[in-house]
């Protein structure tokens, strides 16, 4: 047997706001991003992203 390993980036919103689901999508996004970078079997809550966690942007 192969192990099967997860990263889950969650993000929530509460029923009836006004957040747009662009915004959603993109916390959600972003934790993803952030437990992939911490390493295998990770899950990170969109608000506990560590400033460590965020993309680096390169110019060019």
């Amino acid at each position: 047997f192969k192990h099967v390993t997860v990263s889950v980036g969650i993000a929530t919103v509460t029923p009836g706001s006004a957040q747009p689901q662009d915004d959603l999508i993109e916390a959600a996004d972003a934790a993803l991003y952030a437990a992939k970078r911490r390493g295998r079997n990770t899950v990170v809550e969109h608000g506990l992203i560590l400033p460590d966690d965020r993309p680096v942007s390169l110019a060019g």
